[in-house]
């Protein structure tokens, strides 16, 4: 594991309840997921970057934003202080995109940036594990902004753990609902984000 995220796994451990003997499981997938090194590949020009996989996996909503003066935190790219859709950065925290029971229940994780689990929506469908994975269930039609999921077949990104994860979630979703995927709205209107 790598960054400040792979820090002291024992207490994350203790503060989600249920995990029992897949505690061991989780530390193997966290284990591979952070074993090859995630970089990310700027496009050559910015608004190529802005749309690239990499951008949205590594950049989007983890870096601050410097804009000065109001302006539409929704529009915006960069994370602000408070906003619920800022996020760590995979890259330096590690995580699995498996929902946060913690964060589901309270709002709130006592472990904070060294949880193994994801905080948000955005934690969750923008991990380089899962950004992609999935057509999106509006195809081409889709009118969104920001769309976690693929709109043409060719552009499915494939994770080899992507199976291992699945497994994992369904096995933890039947300890606890907590762990259960987090909503995702939107459609072809343009209102929401992702949408599978």
């Amino acid at each position: 594991a790598n960054g400040e995220g792979s820090l002291s796994r024992a207490g994350t451990m203790s503060m989600h309840e249920g995990l029992g003997a897949m505690e061991s499981q989780l530390e193997s997938l966290l284990s591979k997921l952070y074993s090859a090194p995630m970089v990310h590949q700027p496009a050559n020009d910015n608004s190529s970057q802005m749309n690239s996989d990499d951008y949205r996996m590594f950049v989007y909503k983890v870096l601050p934003c410097t804009r000065r003066g109001p302006h539409s935190w929704v529009e915006c790219s960069y994370c602000h202080p408070g906003e619920k859709a800022a996020r760590r950065c995979p890259q330096k925290y590690s995580y699995v995109p498996i929902t946060c029971p913690a964060m589901k229940k309270d709002g709130a994780c006592p472990q904070g940036d060294g949880c193994m689990f994801a905080h948000n929506v955005f934690e969750y469908w923008l991990h380089p594990a899962r950004y992609r994975t999935q057509l999106c269930s509006y195809g081409m039609e889709c009118k969104r902004g920001i769309c976690f999921f693929a709109h043409h077949p060719r552009d499915v990104r494939v994770h080899e753990l992507s199976s291992q994860l699945a497994a994992l979630e369904a096995q933890l979703q039947a300890s606890d609902p907590s762990f259960a995927a987090p909503p995702v709205t939107g459609g072809r209107n343009g209102s929401g984000t992702g949408g599978s």
